[in-house]
């Protein structure tokens, strides 16, 4: 596969930096997205296994994020996993 692998929706910075070094130590190449306008731009035009996905972003939510999803062809085959803030950081502080 060609590109990254997961698309990784977060607004915070310096939390989307350990989630992106923890799913690099476990051989995933990672594309980040800084809110829900550049997450469905990035969706449209890349082919990624998995998308995960922050609730709370800037410009598009996560729930219009994920909806828009749902309804255009080209990304609805990517699973996605939402959380809100504390549980992304749970997911960094206990997944790698």
């Amino acid at each position: 596969m060609t590109g990254a692998e997961i698309l990784m929706v977060e607004d915070d910075p310096e939390l989307a930096e350990v989630l992106r070094l923890g799913f690099e130590q476990v051989s995933h190449s990672v594309a980040i997205a800084r809110d829900g306008g550049d997450a469905v731009r990035m969706a449209e035009t890349g082919a990624f296994r998995a998308i995960v996905l922050d609730v709370l972003l800037p410009v598009l939510d996560g729930f219009q994020v994920a909806n828009f999803r749902r309804i255009t062809a080209p990304i609805n085959t990517s699973p996605v996993g939402a959380g809100t803030p504390r549980q992304v950081q749970l997911l960094a502080r206990w997944s790698f």
